[in-house]
C-alpha cells in the first residue's frame, strides 16, 4: 500500500517528536547527574571542614561569621603589596 504525502509527513512529525522527547530525557539525565556531583562534592567539602572545627554548638549562621572572621584575619596578616 503506498502511502499518501500526508501520511509520509504525519509520520516523520510523530519520529520528530519522538526523538526530542528522547534528547530532553538525556539532557535531563545528565542534569541530573550533574546535580548530584556537587551534592556529593559540598557533603566531602563539609566533612573536610567538620574535620578540623568544632561545629557541634554553632548555628550555620555563626560558622559564616567565623568564617569571615577567618577571612578577615587572613586578609589583615597578608602584606599590602600582596593582594
Amino acid at each position: 500500500m503506498a502511502q499518501t504525502v500526508d501520511e509520509k509527513v504525519k509520520k516523520l512529525e510523530e519520529s520528530i517528536g519522538q526523538l526530542k522527547a528522547k534528547k530532553q530525557a538525556i539532557l535531563n539525565r545528565e542534569k541530573e547527574q550533574q546535580k548530584k556531583q556537587r551534592i556529593k562534592q559540598l557533603i566531602s567539602y563539609g566533612e573536610i571542614v567538620e574535620k578540623y572545627y568544632n561545629l557541634e554548638n554553632l548555628t550555620p549562621e555563626g560558622f559564616d561569621m567565623n568564617l569571615q572572621d577567618m577571612m578577615k584575619a587572613q586578609e589583615k596578616k597578608r602584606p599590602s603589596n600582596a593582594k
